[in-house]
């Protein structure tokens, strides 16, 4: 069919009136109730026997306790156990501060730093112009020139 329309040659009631027979569903009168419009497909319907030919017809399960119940759950677990940590490992991570223009001895995440002279020793300025992340720090600030101080990461080995 032209433009992308698709028109089915297969009612659904045809499909489900052979998976309600292969479910037990036996007598017309239980498939007309289950599929009102069934019958307006006569010959069309598929059966059970149809869609299912090598597979039994399914039967219920019997109702009443099981034969082999389940076993009572392992008093042990069976995998190996770690010790539990003191409590996670959080990265911390020091928010922005914008201290002013021009600022001089700044700390850890504290701007606006012009080169790393501006900063505590050991501390470098980040030059941003993007609002990039600044290493260590967290949240962000209105204007995304702002650079701060920051700690050189370690090498990871």
């Amino acid at each position: 069919i032209g433009r992308g329309r698709f028109i089915p040659t297969t009612p659904w009631d045809a499909v489900w009136n052979g998976i309600a027979q292969w479910l037990g569903v036996d007598t017309d009168e239980d498939l007309d109730w289950i599929l009102p419009n069934r019958q307006k497909f006569g010959s069309s319907l598929f059966s059970g026997h149809d869609l299912f030919t090598d597979s039994p017809v399914w039967t219920p399960a019997p109702v009443g306790p099981s034969k082999s119940p389940t076993p009572q759950p392992t008093p042990v677990p069976t995998f190996p156990i770690h010790s539990p940590t003191a409590s996670p490992v959080v990265p911390t991570t020091t928010p922005l501060q914008f201290v002013g223009d021009g600022g001089s001895n700044l700390g850890l995440c504290q701007g606006d730093c012009d080169t790393d002279g501006d900063c505590q020793p050991g501390l470098l300025c980040m030059q941003r112009s993007n609002f990039e992340s600044v290493p260590g720090c967290s949240g962000s600030e209105f204007d995304q020139n702002n650079d701060y101080c920051y700690a050189r990461p370690s090498p990871s080995h």
